[in-house]
């Protein structure tokens, strides 16, 4: 198949080079062509953003896919043919379900910088899909994204969900809810024990950092402390004259942080109960505290628009002011350097500490941003909303770079598995939900804009080893031609067409690579003698 400026789409039969069939796609230029792996369908993109599926034997438009602001550039269909990724002009990389014609999920790349072409590969050792996409800025992006969108989803208690946090001692999960209890689950999601004994509803919980413990905050204005392994009630302390909202252990463990709607926020002993610091109140509830560091400095967010930096040798505090609306979250970068807040504003902002200067403001949702979740290396965080939604971030560029949907109500708080390539939501709708997030590494390939990725065909372990370690193949305006490991950060192979180079591609044994030029020539390498 080809596809033209003259808003044409030509199907070839290749033995005799003649034509079979003219599909016509509109006034607009039709930019990309791709056939799903069956054969059976042929996916095209336009300038006019459109995105079209297009039953090869009758030369029907089945469906058409609607979402891109600009230019649609390239696509390309998943392994199995269930899903279709497509590469825009508006600086996204949008994912399609081809049967039910639905969009699945999306990724945005940094400003001003066009998604020009895609491809996507099975990777067989991580069961999920890779794209690849090439820039107008030269760069190239791999993004991973699971097979069946990332989304398993089981009903965890009999009422809404408030709170998740995980053990990193032995990966498991614990979910606290309306309902008055919490519940354990193993890294495989199988329940592995209740904690009961409050009489109102859990709002939030934090495992200690050796996991032998785990705190709750609750609507009966009590904090309880629990053994992790048997489930039995250590303390049962009221330190808060209103609901509790939000509890966290210290670094070492050894004291507990907690906030609630009587602005309150005491730090106490864990072993004891007893108070250590009752610090100055806020002016509103408290919706969340995280310790920093070895533990002598704490976060707080609250109702009262703020957040604070405390100094707790000194029991003195810094305000991190800016928001217009309710604070919902806070976290601290594990370096201690950067604090992430949240709001019922809509917005993220990235605070620089201890200097409490706002560093970025970042529109996360049309509507309240509920909380949010740092991974464990800190480069990305999730945020959830009243819509339902959950955001994934770059924590150091404050953009987003996809958005997660299915939840029928609103998402309360999100947590990022121990691997960080997951992230897990409680919702008002009584659900968990556990999503594959999508990883996305950045290369700077090129000195010009990326036309053509690839990458090598899937492979059983009985075929033979290839010649190269390069698994992924890009090339440019720019004349050059790269191979690269599978993390998109070495290039094993970097050579010259001799001019511009429009395509490449793996030879089916993955020992060559090609590259179609501007002057009319294709180049052939041999990666095993380079």
């Amino acid at each position: 198949a080809s596809c033209s400026w003259d808003g044409t789409v030509r199907l070839w039969c290749l033995e005799t080079a003649k034509s079979l069939q003219v599909l016509s796609a509109g006034s607009h230029s039709v930019r990309g062509v791709a056939f799903s792996p069956c054969g059976a369908f042929l996916a095209t993109t336009g300038l006019d953003g459109s995105v079209w599926m297009w039953d090869v034997c009758t030369g029907s438009r089945l469906r058409s896919f609607l979402g891109h602001a600009r230019a649609a550039n390239s696509a390309s269909f998943s392994p199995n043919g269930k899903l279709l990724v497509s590469a825009g002009d508006d600086w996204t990389v949008r994912v399609w379900d081809i049967f039910g014609g639905t969009h699945v999920e999306s990724t945005r790349l940094e400003e001003d910088s066009r998604a020009l072409c895609c491809s996507v590969v099975q990777d067989d050792e991580l069961d999920r899909a890779t794209v690849l996409v090439g820039t107008s800025h030269g760069g190239v992006h791999v993004w991973r994204l699971s097979e069946n969108t990332a989304d398993h989803s089981w009903p965890a208690h009999a009422a809404a969900v408030n709170a998740i946090c995980h053990c990193a001692a032995d990966a498991t999960f614990v979910t606290a809810s309306s309902d008055k209890t919490l519940k354990k689950w193993s890294g495989q999601w199988q329940e592995v024990l209740t904690f009961c004994g409050h009489t109102g509803a859990v709002n939030g919980a934090c495992v200690c950092p050796l996991g032998r413990r785990l705190v709750s905050a609750s609507d009966d204005f009590t904090c309880r402390v629990w053994d992790y392994a048997t489930g039995a009630c250590l303390l049962d302390m009221r330190h808060h004259t209103n609901i509790v909202l939000c509890a966290a252990f210290s670094p070492d463990g050894g004291c507990v942080a907690s906030g609630g709607r009587d602005g309150a926020v005491v730090v106490w002993a864990a072993d004891t109960g007893e108070v250590v610091q009752a610090l100055p109140r806020h002016s509103d509830w408290v919706t969340g505290v995280a310790f920093l560091g070895d533990g002598s400095a704490l976060l707080s967010a609250s109702w009262d628009f703020t957040a604070r930096l405390w100094d707790l040798n000194l029991a003195s505090f810094v305000a991190l002011a800016g928001h217009s609306g309710a604070l919902t979250g806070v976290q601290a970068a594990p370096s201690g350097t950067r604090a992430y807040t949240t709001s019922m504003d809509g917005t993220l902002r990235i605070w620089e500490l201890p200097s409490a200067r706002c560093l970025s403001v970042v529109t996360a949702h049309a509507d309240p941003t509920n909380g949010l979740a740092l991974s464990h290396s800190g480069g990305m965080l999730a945020t959830c909303s009243d819509a339902g939604r959950v955001s994934v971030w770059d924590a150091a560029e404050g953009r987003q770079l996809v958005c997660l949907t299915g939840h029928s109500d609103t998402v309360l708080q999100c947590h990022y598995a121990p691997d960080s390539s997951r992230v897990v939501s409680v919702s008002h709708d009584g659900s968990v939900r556990l999503w594959d997030v999508p990883r996305r590494l950045r290369a700077a390939a090129h000195g010009r804009a990326v036309t053509g990725v690839a990458a090598l065909p899937s492979r059983s372990a009985a075929d033979p080893p290839r010649a190269a370690d390069g698994v992924l193949a890009s090339c440019s305006v720019d004349g050059s031609v790269k191979v690269w490991t599978a993390d998109g950060r070495t290039a094993v192979l970097a050579v010259h067409a001799g001019g511009a180079a429009n395509a490449c591609a793996f030879t089916p044994g993955g020992d060559g690579v090609a590259a179609g030029c501007e002057d009319g020539t294709v180049v052939l390498w041999d990666l095993a003698g380079q």
